[in-house]
């Protein structure tokens, strides 16, 4: 079993590949020889690149709608 360490966000940038990486070094020094933690960014939108960098440093990204009212 592995932990998750989820950043959410409205707008999925670049910034979250410094936080999802600095939680998980934290998440590390506290939990030594645990298994590696799954690292998942939520939010509204993003942009490709954003993706694919953050797709190449093993970091899933998952993009909701807004709900719509009625």
């Amino acid at each position: 079993q592995r932990a998750t360490i989820v950043e959410a966000k409205t707008r999925v940038g670049h910034a979250v590949l410094g936080q999802l990486l600095s939680d998980r070094q934290l998440w590390r020094e506290e939990r030594p020889g645990e298994p590696e933690p799954v690292l998942v960014a939520i939010g509204r939108e993003s942009d490709d690149d954003a993706i694919r960098i953050l797709n190449d440093h093993g970091i899933s990204v998952f993009l909701y709608a807004a709900p719509v009212a009625g």
